[in-house]
């Protein structure tokens, strides 16, 4: 098969395109013909050996993907040779096939074309996670999206509206202001047009405070959003696209009696597999239904993913960044 290798940790033109063996599932697993494969955030700090998972180099990087059962491992059951799949694996995606536990493994969500479903998992799952379970966000709340036209970002702003919250989306461009619109924002700030997009979103919400952000993003700005938070509110902190983890003074959050809730996807894909299963298919019936869908921006051959991970490093890409395997 051929795949992109990061034969060692650097940056995201020391990606090799070559052959590999093909892999072969063991207990537990399910080989995937991949159609095609998200690219993420993650996806850059993992090549350069800054994300927390660390697989031993010569590895394939990518952590989601569409495609087809190839082949079940022993102890397989549920899933048949041929099926219509989407999977999440920790690295493995930037290949023309892949091994993923059969946990990770779901159906092909209604109404999505192979890219859309590539682009499907770890953004739904991570904003679906951080609202739905830790959040808990409720019909008639202020959720403002950071990041919002990202991979996380633009989940959260539709699946926020789709709860019934008030979304105010902030982005930094003419295209992440449009794509944000589109997904139901009720407002947008600018970060690029204005000193302190914290205090737009304080007269925005007229000074009662906001119930929920979203955070993918971390930094300096981080303070200021803790500061924002309406009694009782919460702030979900999902990354640190921004390159620095915030420090925020616990007195701020106490004063309101707000919550800083840790949101990681991948620990619930991977120890609470049942858990994860339920929020993944509450999000697939929001697909189908036509309520939610990822909108993939750039679409890149798998070959040219090192361009594909400078679009997502550089922000130029509303919406989501996909290859193109098959």
């Amino acid at each position: 098969m051929r795949a992109m290798v990061c034969s060692h940790y650097g940056g995201v033109d020391d990606l090799v395109w070559t052959d590999l063996p093909d892999p072969e599932p063991g207990p537990g697993t399910v080989l995937v013909d991949v159609a095609a494969a998200g690219v993420n955030f993650a996806d850059l700090l993992m090549v350069s050996g800054r994300y927390q998972v660390r697989p031993d180099a010569p590895f394939v990087p990518g952590f989601e993907v569409s495609g087809r059962v190839a082949a079940l491992g022993p102890g397989v059951g549920d899933l048949a040779v041929g099926d219509a799949v989407v999977a999440f694996v920790w690295h493995g995606g930037y290949a023309e096939k892949v091994v993923a536990p059969a946990t990770q493994v779901f159906p092909w969500p209604d109404g999505l074309d192979p890219r859309e479903a590539a682009a499907f998992l770890t953004g739904y799952m991570t904003a679906g996670h951080a609202l739905l379970d830790r959040a808990r966000l409720r019909p008639g709340e202020t959720l403002v999206v950071l990041g919002a036209s990202g991979s996380v970002g633009s989940a959260a702003v539709q699946v926020g509206a789709a709860v019934g919250a008030r979304v105010v989306a902030v982005t930094g461009s003419d295209a992440g202001e449009a794509l944000a619109r589109r997904l139901g924002a009720a407002e947008v700030v600018r970060r690029d047009l204005v000193a302190d997009a914290a205090d737009v979103v304080a007269s925005v919400c007229d000074g009662r405070g906001v119930d929920v952000v979203v955070d993918p993003v971390g930094g300096d700005g981080t303070r200021r959003w803790v500061d924002l938070l309406a009694p009782g509110g919460r702030l979900a902190v999902v990354g640190f696209a921004a390159g620095e983890i915030p420090r925020v003074p616990l007195d701020a959050v106490r004063r309101v009696e707000g919550e800083l809730v840790g949101v990681y996807a991948g620990l619930v894909a991977d120890r609470f597999p049942i858990e994860n299963r339920r929020i993944v298919d509450r999000l697939s019936r929001m697909a189908a239904a036509g309520v939610i869908r990822p909108q993939v921006g750039a679409v890149f051959p798998l070959r040219d993913a090192s361009r594909a991970l400078r679009a997502v490093r550089d922000g130029v890409v509303p919406g989501r960044v996909v290859l193109s395997v098959r």
